[in-house]
């Protein structure tokens, strides 16, 4: 069985069980993004913790299939939350 970030955030956040279908779905994305992001903030941590010059996060759209990865340097993700912009795979901004 492979698991979403989705049903990651379902299993450690307590929750279980869905509503009406289009409240799912924006219950997901949003799921979608707050994962990716916490998934973010710790590949952050231990790319500096390691002083690397690089890694690769994950992309914060909306859409709940999304696995695609942004390569970018630490500094360069820390301006991205300085000004609290979210990471974005090309075309994915609009998703």
């Amino acid at each position: 069985m492979q698991l979403t970030l989705v049903d990651l955030f379902d299993l450690t956040h307590g929750q279980s069980g869905r509503g009406q279908e289009g409240e799912a779905v924006e219950a997901d994305s949003h799921k979608q993004q707050s994962a990716s992001r916490t998934a973010n903030d710790r590949t952050y941590d231990l790319l500096w913790a390691f002083a690397a010059e690089g890694g690769a996060f994950l992309c914060e759209c909306d859409r709940t299939s999304c696995t695609e990865r942004v390569p970018m340097t630490p500094s360069e993700y820390v301006r991205l939350r300085d000004r609290d912009e979210p990471i974005y795979a090309s075309g994915h901004e609009l998703a």
